[in-house]
């Protein structure tokens, strides 16, 4: 999409980018320090924000489920992953959610004792025992 969007419409894409590394990193942030309440203003802006664009659809068995709705265009992979970072911030088990001191970090990934972590592809993290962090 980016790809697509960065030959017809390159400063769309560009902003769209960006605003998505920025949300990632609030999120970032919201998840290893709590009290960061400049984080968490941003990142319920845009899960807001998706939240009000989002559309109600049934699926094939019947169930409904909330969409992203096409007309955030190319902010579309944002809305769909705002949603469910709204909930994240609303599970209390997001207090267990530790940093890892590796450099590239930037996952999240369940280690050996079901304590959520962030990491480059879990492994940074990976030759640390599960008590660590």
């Amino acid at each position: 999409m980016h790809g697509y969007a960065a030959g017809h419409r390159p400063d769309e894409a560009a902003a769209a980018l960006d605003e998505a590394r920025q949300f990632r990193t609030d999120l970032y942030a919201c998840l290893t320090d709590p009290q960061d309440g400049r984080a968490f203003k941003a990142v319920a802006g845009v899960v807001e924000e998706a939240a009000r664009g989002s559309v109600l659809t049934r699926r094939e068995d019947g169930l409904a489920c909330w969409r992203p709705s096409p007309s955030a265009g190319l902010r579309l992979p944002l809305h769909a992953v705002a949603r469910p970072a709204g909930e994240l911030l609303a599970d209390p088990r997001r207090f267990t959610v530790r940093g890892c001191p590796g450099r590239d970090c930037g996952w999240l990934f369940l280690d050996e004792s079901g304590r959520r972590r962030w990491c480059s592809l879990g492994t940074c993290g990976a030759g640390r025992t599960s008590g660590g962090g």
